[in-house]
């Protein structure tokens, strides 16, 4: 059983479609072979994988190239200049193989689908798009120009290629992985953050179990009444304003303007929480000693109106 490749230098897509492959329990002991020699790639047959080499796209002879200038293998998802984006290697084996690398590598309970399309959307389509030469992903810190600092430099002659490329793989796998565990939180912080949605007794005040990504379900999940949402973290409650939108400054009721940077008694005088420990000056986030507090602090600000405000004018 061989993975075959081509030569020479390689790129983070030939480098991370290596790293998923040799990660599959199927494909465990199967020989890396670089090469261009025709001969080679011809003779691949059965359980041999050929990817980023030999010009051909057939998934069921496992011939996974996307060089080729007609029949070339092409994403639905479109760049920001509405052109459609291309497959790079990586992106055809991660189509066809990511799957049984998260079953052999990862436990995702019910999340594989999900932890599947958060890899894809957030290391292999950028890695698809800076193989063909689209967006702008080659900053001193990406993928891209990681992989490349792993070819040999001009003058080590005497150094292995071959070797160097797995180690770039193993460099590879190692963000891969990393990024499969992120994606498998995130997952996890959307169900219970969802959860937590849906129980609140008062739609306006969510309480999370614990701190975790949040915005993902509320925005996602249509919870339009939301307003606040409140966790406790080394010990303070900490009471959050919902944004207008994912990304925005602005929140869909920002904190009372009579609250604005202060802190302690001041605070607590103001709000009537006893526990009242801050309010952050830009009104976005504030909070108390006590979850009662903070859920305190959420009712009277969701309730907040022009009546309030005139009484501590």
């Amino acid at each position: 059983m061989r993975l075959i490749t081509h030569s020479g230098s390689f790129h983070a897509d030939d480098v991370l479609a290596y790293a998923v492959l040799s990660g599959i329990a199927a494909f465990d002991g199967a020989s890396l072979v670089r090469t261009r020699d025709p001969e080679i790639l011809s003779s691949a047959r059965g359980e041999d994988v050929v990817f980023d080499v030999g010009f051909e796209f057939d998934p069921e002879r496992r011939r996974f190239d996307h060089h080729m200038s007609v029949g070339k293998p092409m994403r639905d998802e479109r760049d920001e200049y509405s052109r459609t984006i291309p497959y790079s290697s990586v992106g055809l084996i991660w189509r066809y193989f990511g799957s049984q690398y998260l079953l052999d590598n990862h436990e995702l309970d019910d999340h594989l689908e999900f932890v599947w399309d958060e890899v894809d959307r957030s290391l292999i389509l950028p890695t698809d798009m800076t193989d063909n030469g689209m967006g702008t992903s080659f900053a001193p810190t990406s993928l891209a120009v990681a992989v490349d600092d792993f070819n040999l430099s001009w003058d080590d002659p005497d150094g292995s290629k071959d070797d160097a490329f797995v180690e770039a793989a193993r460099y590879a796998r190692g963000l891969l992985d990393r990024r499969i565990v992120r994606a498998a939180a995130v997952a996890r912080a959307y169900e219970a953050a969802t959860s937590a949605l849906e129980a609140a007794e008062d739609p306006r005040v969510v309480v999370l179990p614990r701190p975790m990504p949040w915005e993902d379900a509320l925005f996602r999940g249509g919870f339009d009444d939301a307003l606040y949402v409140i966790s406790e973290k080394d010990g303070t409650w900490y009471c959050s304003a919902v944004k207008t939108r994912p990304g925005s400054f602005d929140q869909r009721k920002p904190l009372p303007a009579e609250w604005a940077g202060l802190n302690g008694d001041d605070l607590a005088l103001v709000s009537g929480v006893e526990d009242a420990i801050f309010c952050h000056a830009a009104r976005f986030v504030c909070g108390a000693g006590s979850r009662e507090g903070a859920v305190r602090m959420a009712t009277t600000a969701a309730d907040y109106g022009e009546e309030l405000t005139s009484r501590f004018r």
